[in-house]
């Protein structure tokens, strides 16, 4: 699930650190912690509670602002803005990220070229002989047939 850590250098009693790399680790982790916490319990609380879609982003924050204003928390206040749910959030930074690797990938031919392209390959040439002739991959030749 994780490593243990224990940092002995900032608290003289044996402080431990847990690093854990999957989401749903760390929820499976937040969940089992909570029957044995007592000061970090409403932290955990708002940490499933947004695991679970129950909260956006900028409410979880909210709530963490505000154990730190009670004084319950340390910390400073943070400005966030995280309007969604984390599926919500998660699906747009997906799209997001394959926009820009489709961006990354365009095809940059002139459109004259294009319209070249297209007038041979309805004469019936192949991608192989467009490849050559216009000296593109047969890859970029297939993504200007397409319109990508």
């Amino acid at each position: 699930m994780g490593r243990v850590l224990t940092d002995k250098k900032t608290d003289p009693r044996t402080a431990y650190r847990i690093e854990i790399s999957s989401i749903h680790d760390v929820f499976r982790t937040a969940k089992e912690m909570m029957r044995y916490s007592v000061k970090k319990s409403h932290d955990l609380e708002i940490l499933i509670d947004y695991l679970e879609d129950k909260i956006t982003g900028d409410e979880a924050i909210s709530r963490f602002n505000d154990e730190v204003r009670s004084g319950r928390r340390s910390g400073i206040i943070c400005i966030s803005n995280l309007p969604h749910i984390r599926t919500e959030g998660v699906r747009m930074t997906k799209q997001e990220n394959a926009r820009r690797a489709r961006a990354a990938h365009a095809v940059h031919v002139d459109s004259s070229t294009e319209y070249l392209i297209r007038k041979d390959h309805s004469t019936g040439m192949g991608h192989y002989s467009l490849s050559r002739k216009y000296k593109l991959s047969e890859s970029i030749i297939r993504r200007v047939l397409r319109g990508d």
